[in-house]
C-alpha cells in the first residue's frame, strides 16, 4: 500500500514518511543510523522492517535524506 486508501492510510509510505521526517527534524543533532530511526518510528507506528526501508528509498529518492557512515541518516530539507 504505497499510496493512501480509506483502509489504512497509517499504512502507506506517505504517512509513515511523515512520521521519520517529524522524528528526524526533532533529532537533527543527534547521529542516529537506520536502526535507531527504525525503533523510534516503530514505537509510534508498528511497521515492518520491509516497510520501513520502503520509507527510506522513497524519502532517498525524493531528495529528503541522505546517509553517511559516520553521521548515519542525514536530513536534506
Amino acid at each position: 500500500m504505497i499510496l493512501l486508501s480509506n483502509k489504512n492510510p497509517k499504512n502507506s509510505v506517505y504517512y509513515l514518511g511523515s512520521v521519520l521526517l517529524k522524528i528526524m527534524i526533532q533529532n537533527k543533532e543527534n547521529n542516529l543510523g537506520i536502526n535507531d530511526y527504525y525503533d523510534l518510528v516503530n514505537s509510534i507506528e508498528p511497521i515492518s522492517m520491509n516497510r520501513f526501508l520502503l520509507v527510506l528509498d522513497w524519502l532517498y529518492m525524493l531528495g529528503k535524506i541522505s546517509s553517511d557512515s559516520k553521521k548515519g541518516l542525514i536530513l536534506c530539507i
